[in-house]
């Protein structure tokens, strides 16, 4: 007990001090300072500048030609010929080393390409040692070095010859014929002590297994950055340091060099080139800026004029008055011609546009008959007309109602108009019509509004469904001085996040197995933590050993962030998956008992069983869960069992209501899963649902409106809200089922890095398709959505329900428990008439309005464009945990 209370003091001791030295430098974090940490794969170095790790949007952590992917949880650095693993990086002396990826994935180490990098920045620490391979040579090849035959790199049935030879670097066999397939060079790492030794006394296989380092030169990270508390960067082709208050480039220090946030930059206003300013919330659309302004407000540029667009036609944007939230509008088929006649109505958002006050609408009235004038005095537009049918033109300013049915004429249109006041349809006469059209209208904004940004200098943007204010230093949440309450926040945070790491390690230090047994579902352990007891069978390594092969790596089931699982099989004649914990430190023993603890006091038949687990002073953790033998639901949407035909839509259906079933029953028990995903939903052979993996599992006090814990998730999946305000409540699981109920609808991955750049994350590309209606975009057409009606109603059901699980804001999303309801009623429905009564009695809310199965149960938002309206909060009660 001294010991742990000295180990406890000594951790709190050095908790509070960083977090006071953290606070005394910075107000709040800079996300890219955030972003660019040191990470690593789950095994391996860690990775930091000039290496980083490919992910959305974080390609200014690294250097150009540094990318590392992440492979099965090691770090894999890739060239234009073959891949390669980072056995280690050696900072200091700015080098790392390779191995080439196919030598480790074969029997036979014969690699079939060549290595190639861009030598402008990296070079070989040791330049004088390669391994030649000579491959299907028709006869021997006398090169001058000693060969040592390669026979498992030789065609089979052949009497071609395979070889290989240590030849120094660069060799050139000028006048030597070689009569073989293939030519190929290895580079392999020798100490110069050894530099003349041959394959004749070096077993080629170690050298190619021990792999090369290379040495880059002229990307390192400034000495003056790192000690200053900054993470090394590269923005706008220059490297920066990054710092937690934002950018810098030279050192966190240097209060009069900042670097000005790109965004920043990038809302600035601007024109066309003639015309008004183009200022938030329009944007000017851009191959490369998509966040400058509020969705709805895009404007292009044509011939140096802006162009508001819109479903019926295109309009110049005249003039914007920035200070009454409107702007005018010219129909761009009337500004310059001579015989103006609009042929379609104009349309727009009604949510968040209206007319001005001056607005009336100038009927025209096309191809009538002479009974027309008995109706109406109109004004005859004769450039329109014929001996036979005419046109006129009519003025309704509101106070005469105009009835266009039965009317004697071909067609009609309402264009919007600007009156100064009291005219009607008698004085168009006096009036040129052409004239009220190229004057054009005006339409006001509401709900928009950027005067407590602008104010504190910066400017408004909208990113990631949410407003959001661009400042010099980077993003903020309102304005640009916001940034004390959130230091105050993050010390509260800190200290008692230390006070609580010091009792959970006396916590963990005090779990206890009573003693090891058999893999006899007779035998239990006591398993002890704090106040809590409970009781699990446990195994001992060796049985778990023997049961999954010696960890075969043919029996992988899958692996995460925290472990591998293996196919095994008891003594008993049980099959078994078993998680094989990455390491066995604190940080992985308390996810061990916290996996334990939650899985103990939950039984569903949507949920997987612990078996067991292997004690504390086991030389591995190892937790026995049950076999769930059909793969995942990711595997039968995009994986590997994908290509045995698609799930069909009744199973998807299955599969959303079920795992909203399991989710609803944790939720009931306290628990938030947190890492809810497709891979986390299991299938057995009926392909019923078992929901796995609680390691990120969070008891949440039923007390409490949410847990501040630092965010933990698998990207794509994490609730925003929870990445942005560290605070975890069940509606975190409810953002991540969203995601879940878009890959069973689009059979898409929830992150992938080969979709535009804006649609990299699931969520933002569902939510836009969404909003603008395109189901067909999004919805997988293999399910019958074209064909089948019934397919095409609930699929867009399940949508419906998806967007609205997807709100930014966690009052904005249902219950699991409304959630569930809603899937079984769209599940259920039969008669179209249910569908229409259910309609009738509430507005519509989706972008389909009465055609899609709306949620009844909860207050939902009047139209998908709505929901963003608001501004981001993060002021609630809380208590702070990990």
């Amino acid at each position: 007990m001294a010991l742990h209370s000295f180990l406890g003091s000594k951790l709190f001791f050095h908790v509070v001090i960083s977090s006071a030295m953290l606070i005394g430098s910075v107000w709040s974090l800079d996300s890219k300072y955030e972003a660019c940490l040191p990470q690593n794969c789950g095994s391996g170095p860690n990775i930091k500048f000039p290496f980083w790790i490919l992910q959305n949007d974080r390609d200014f952590c690294g250097h150009p030609g540094f990318e590392v992917t992440c492979e099965q949880n090691k770090p894999i650095y890739r060239t234009s010929m073959s891949h390669y693993l980072i056995k280690d990086i050696f900072y200091q002396n700015q080098s790392f080393q390779l191995v080439n990826v196919e030598v480790l994935n074969t029997t036979c180490l014969a690699p079939q390409l060549n290595f190639s990098w861009d030598r402008s920045s990296l070079k070989f620490v040791s330049s004088h040692t390669d391994l030649m391979f000579l491959y299907n040579c028709s006869e021997p090849v006398h090169i001058g070095y000693n060969q040592v035959s390669v026979g498992c790199a030789s065609t089979a049935n052949s009497t071609n010859i395979s070889s290989v030879a240590l030849v120094p670097r660069g060799e050139v066999l000028n006048g030597i014929s070689v009569p073989c397939e293939t030519l190929i060079f290895a580079p392999v790492e020798l100490d110069e002590g050894r530099a003349n030794e041959t394959l004749m006394t070096i077993d080629y296989r170690k050298l190619l297994v021990n792999g090369f380092v290379l040495k880059w030169s002229g990307t390192s990270c400034a000495d003056e950055c790192i000690r200053s508390g900054g993470n090394c960067g590269f923005l706008d082709e220059n490297p920066v340091c990054l710092c937690p208050d934002r950018p810098h480039s030279r050192h966190c220090n240097d209060e009069s060099d900042p670097i000005t946030d790109w965004r920043y930059e990038a809302c600035r206003p601007q024109n066309c080139g003639s015309g008004p300013n183009i200022a938030y919330p329009f944007q000017i659309i851009q191959d490369t800026v998509d966040f400058c302004g509020y969705p709805g407000f895009e404007v292009y540029c044509e011939g140096n004029r802006p162009i508001y667009a819109t479903s019926r036609g295109n309009y110049f944007i005249e003039n914007i008055f920035y200070q009454n939230n409107s702007f005018l509008l010219v129909n761009a088929m009337v500004i310059n011609s001579i015989c103006p006649t609009p042929p379609k109505f104009f349309a727009f958002d009604r949510s968040s546009l209206s007319f001005g006050p001056n607005h009336a609408d100038l009927y025209l009235f096309y191809n009538c008959t002479d009974s027309f004038t008995a109706n109406y005095t109109g004004y005859p537009i004769s450039c329109a007309s014929n001996s036979t049918h005419l046109t006129f033109a009519y003025l309704d300013t509101g106070i005469s109602t105009v009835n266009c049915t039965g009317l004697p004429c071909e067609s009609w249109v309402a264009a919007p108009v600007e009156i100064e006041g009291g005219q009607n349809g008698q004085e168009i006469e006096s009036m040129d019509y052409a004239e009220l059209l190229r004057f054009g209208f005006t339409l006001e904004w509401v709900g928009i509004g950027c005067d407590e940004c602008e104010k504190s200098g910066g400017r408004c943007g909208f990113n990631n469904s949410n407003g959001v204010c661009f400042c010099l230093d980077g993003p903020h949440g309102r304005h640009c001085n916001d940034v004390i309450p959130g230091s105050v926040i993050l010390l509260f945070c800190l200290l008692v996040i230390a006070i609580w790491c010091c009792k959970k390690w006396s916590n963990v230090s005090s779990y206890v197995f009573s003693r090891n047994t058999s893999s006899d579902p007779s035998s239990k352990a006591d398993l002890e933590g704090g106040d809590i007891y409970f009781r699990v069978p446990v195994f001992s390594y060796h049985e778990l050993e023997e049961a999954t092969n010696n960890f075969d790596p043919s029996k992988e089931l899958g692996d995460g962030g925290f472990g591998t699982v293996y196919h095994g099989k008891l003594k008993d004649g049980r099959e078994v998956a078993v998680k094989r914990l990455y390491e066995h430190n604190y940080k992985r023993m308390a996810q061990f008992i916290n996996e334990i603890e939650i899985l103990t006091r939950l039984r569903h038949k949507y949920l997987v069983s612990l078996y067991g687990c292997t004690s504390r002073q086991s030389r591995e953790l190892l937790l026995v869960y049950e076999f769930i033998p059909n793969g995942t639901v990711a595997d039968h949407l995009h994986g590997d069992l994908a290509e045995g035909g698609p799930l069909t839509w009744p199973i998807r259906m299955n599969i959303a209501i079920e795992t909203a079933d399991a989710l609803a029953y944790l939720h009931a028990s306290d628990i938030i899963h947190r890492d809810v995903k497709t891979t986390n939903i299991l299938l057995d052979n009926n392909c019923n649902v078992k929901v796995a993996d609680f390691g990120l599992s969070r008891l949440f006090p039923t007390n409490m409106t949410h847990v501040s814990t630092a965010p933990q998730g698998t990207p794509g999946y994490v609730d925003p809200e929870y990445h942005q305000c560290y605070q975890l409540t069940d509606k975190s699981d409810v953002y991540s089922f969203g995601v879940v109920l878009i890959e069973l609808i689009s059979s898409m991955p929830a992150v992938d890095i080969s979709r535009d750049r804006h649609e990299i994350n699931l969520a933002n590309l569902a939510m836009s398709k969404i909003q603008n209606r395109a189901f067909h975009e999004l919805i997988d057409p293999s399910l019958g959505f074209e064909s089948n009606s019934s397919v095409e109603r609930m699929a867009t059901s399940v949508a419906e329900v998806a967007f609205r699980c997807l709100q930014l804001e966690k009052e904005m999303r249902p219950t699991m428990d409304e959630v569930v309801e809603a899937l079984k009623e769209i599940q259920e429905y039969k008669d179209d008439d249910c569908v229409e009564e259910l309609a009738s009695t509430q507005p519509p809310t989706s972008p389909e309005g009465d055609e899609a199965v709306l949620l009844k149960t909860f207050k939902a938002p009047p139209s998908p464009d709505t929901v963003t309206e608001r501004w981001a909060s993060c002021s609630t009660a809380s208590i702070s945990s990990r």
